[in-house]
């Protein structure tokens, strides 16, 4: 019984019937816990309660944006805790093809709808990430494309360059490559987003 729920719960309208259950799932005490974040203070968050991070959108081009707020979540959290214990899972889209324009051009719907159509008009983190990362005349026109309905436009506007930060595309050797901008990264893993398994082990031929 808790301070504000009882369980099985036995107030007003209560049938008695209920009983407490056991979950079959058993637990792990150091079981990880990793937060979506992008902002600084959501990043700093991370670094000191956490065991992980998912940034959304991130660039291994402005990797100062993610690093150091997590190194103030470091500090602020003390007893040695660093990049040495911590995750930083990276959701990456990864599309091969011999079209570079092609393979970016699939990407773009999808960022459109979270730096235009996510959160609102004074506050959406995707957005603010495609600022803090240069692109500031996309992101403010991108919103409002967005709130009219035109959504093809919407797409449109994403430019090439932020999309090819955020991602990896074209041929096979372009993206090993791009991959190269990810190895600093300290703690890095990639989370793949592709419903392709040649994909995935390409991928892992680049990786390894």
């Amino acid at each position: 019984h808790g301070k504000h729920y009882r369980v099985p719960y036995d107030g007003p309208g209560a049938t008695g019937q209920g009983r407490p259950l056991r979950s079959v799932a058993h637990g792990r005490a150091d079981l990880p816990i990793y937060l979506g974040a992008m902002g600084p203070k959501n990043l700093a968050l991370s670094a000191e309660v956490a065991d992980g991070v998912l940034p959304h959108l991130f660039s291994p081009d402005h990797a100062d944006l993610l690093l150091d707020p997590l190194s103030r979540g470091f500090a602020k959290a003390g007893g040695g805790k660093g990049f040495a214990r911590f995750e930083i899972a990276v959701n990456v889209d990864v599309i091969p093809g011999s079209d570079l324009h092609a393979c970016l051009a699939r990407v773009k719907p999808y960022i459109a709808q979270y730096v235009g159509g996510s959160g609102t008009q004074a506050l959406n983190f995707y957005n603010d990430n495609m600022r803090r990362c240069g692109y500031e005349e996309a992101a403010e026109r991108i919103p409002a494309l967005y709130r009219e309905g035109r959504k093809a436009e919407a797409a449109a506007a994403v430019p090439d360059g932020f999309v090819d930060e955020v991602t990896l595309c074209g041929p096979r050797e372009r993206i090993r490559e791009r991959l190269e901008r990810y190895r600093p990264v300290p703690g890095l893993t990639l989370a793949l987003r592709t419903p392709d398994l040649a994909t995935v082990r390409m991928m892992a031929e680049l990786a390894l």
